[in-house]
């Protein structure tokens, strides 16, 4: 499943990357300035708090340094520091990440041949459920590691899916594509190509910070830059230009096209929701029929879902839950799926699912006040106690109305339990 630009990293990194690709193909010998806008760029993407995109940024810088056959090592040393104050603005999300690195790389020592393709965002956030309920859960940690669908760089991510070999040679295509993309431009000194280079110099890097590749528009980006090279490494300029043009506008085509379906479906199902919310139970439904198409399966099932969940039918509630937790694992599904099991009186299954959705990702305060309500309803005081207390200690990574409402209701609750009004409620004191 690709995913939108509503990420703001994806929105600033693809930003870059595409600006900085047109720049040098109309501007590069004829401003000087033209050679300083990436460093200039970096440091305010930088300021901004936009890792991936300052990274992105500085490798253009690099790469037009050394095109220009005057590459110094203090102009490395300067883009190399700019580099790492951006793993260090944000400490928090940047110790999540390698904390979702290292528990990435245990998955692929233990499954060198790989997990299949598709696979990451099932496996990632049981293995990661599964080690914090043996190993204590830090705040920063827990602040920072709440993206468990991606490996948070695009090599680890082919190696883990396809295996260590796969990945591999993934690594090894693009350093040599690299390598002979910035010898032939050497060369040449053609415009185009440098064009096509300054786009997959910066995704490669990009890559190595994020999951850039996993978006219809970054993808095709990528390869109408592959393409673009290996057109130009074979054919003269005029027939690059040409082939890489048709080639492009294909490949948009197909993207476009494919967007657009998927968008009228989700428009569909968004319909769907929406009536489902408001009462409108039959039309609802025939809605439901209408949508049909693999491509959405998880969309599909997920409000299917709520639907049944919403209108007292908890039993295909579960069953769609079953399907959807085959394809994708995160916090938000297995809530769903305990407030399933809660709902047909299975407390014991509904706290399963909500201490997995705890561990997977440990910075909600959903979850947790779920699960101390559980606790609440089955009587059982020390354990509601652990996780209101849990609730009211967890630092707010953003905060916002609804964690502080979370975090008030819980201590609320606590004096209520400290002064019981009934000699049921003293036993458990």
């Amino acid at each position: 499943m690709f995913y939108s630009f509503d990420n703001a990293s994806f929105l600033f990194a693809f930003g870059t990357i595409f600006f900085l690709t047109i720049v040098p193909f109309f501007d590069f010998k004829q401003s000087k300035y033209t050679f300083t806008l990436p460093l200039v760029g970096a440091v305010a993407l930088v300021f901004f708090g936009y890792r991936t995109a300052a990274v992105s940024a500085i490798s253009i810088f690099v790469l037009w340094v050394y095109l220009k056959n005057n590459f110094k090592l203090q102009l490395a040393v300067i883009a190399l520091g700019i580099c790492l104050v951006t793993f260090f603005i944000k400490s928090g999300s940047t110790s999540g990440r390698w904390f979702i690195i290292k528990r990435t790389i245990e998955i692929l020592r233990d499954n060198p041949n790989g997990i299949g393709f598709g696979n990451f965002k099932v496996v990632y956030g049981l293995h990661q459920a599964h080690y914090f309920k043996s190993h204590f859960i830090n705040d920063t940690i827990a602040l920072g590691a709440d993206n468990t669908e991606f490996a948070l760089n695009e090599y680890l991510q082919v190696a883990i899916e396809g295996g260590i070999f796969q990945g591999a040679v993934f690594l090894l295509f693009t350093i040599l594509l690299l390598f002979v993309g910035f010898k032939v431009y050497k060369l040449k000194q053609q415009k185009i190509l440098l064009a096509f280079m300054t786009g997959f110099t910066a995704l490669s890097f990009a890559n190595l910070w994020f999951y850039m590749l996993h978006n219809y528009w970054v993808l095709t980006f990528y390869i109408i830059c592959v393409l673009g090279i290996y057109l130009f490494l074979i054919f003269n300029k005029r027939t690059a230009t040409s082939f890489s043009f048709c080639a492009g506008l294909i490949l948009i085509s197909i993207t476009l096209f494919k967007n657009y379906k998927s968008n009228f479906l989700k428009k569909k199902l968004e319909t769907a929701s929406t009536l489902s919310s408001v009462g409108y139970k039959s039309y609802a439904d025939s809605v439901f029929k209408s949508v049909n198409d693999d491509s959405l399966n998880v969309d599909y099932q997920l409000i299917m879902a709520n639907h049944c969940l919403r209108y007292n039918n908890p039993e295909q509630a579960i069953l769609e839950m079953e399907k959807v937790n085959k394809q994708i694992t995160n916090d938000g599904n297995y809530l769903l799926t305990g407030d399933a099991y809660l709902a047909l009186g299975d407390t014991l299954n509904a706290i399963k699912y909500y201490l997995t959705a705890i561990y997977s990702v440990p910075k909600r305060f959903s979850s947790r006040k779920k699960l101390a309500n559980v606790y609440q309803q089955t009587n059982d005081r020390v354990k509601e106690i652990y996780w209101l207390q849990s609730i009211i200690n967890l630092p707010e990574k953003v905060p916002s109305k609804i964690t502080k409402q979370i975090k008030e209701e819980a201590q609320q609750r606590l004096i209520e339990i400290a002064q019981p009004k009934s000699a049921n409620d003293r036993q458990y004191m």
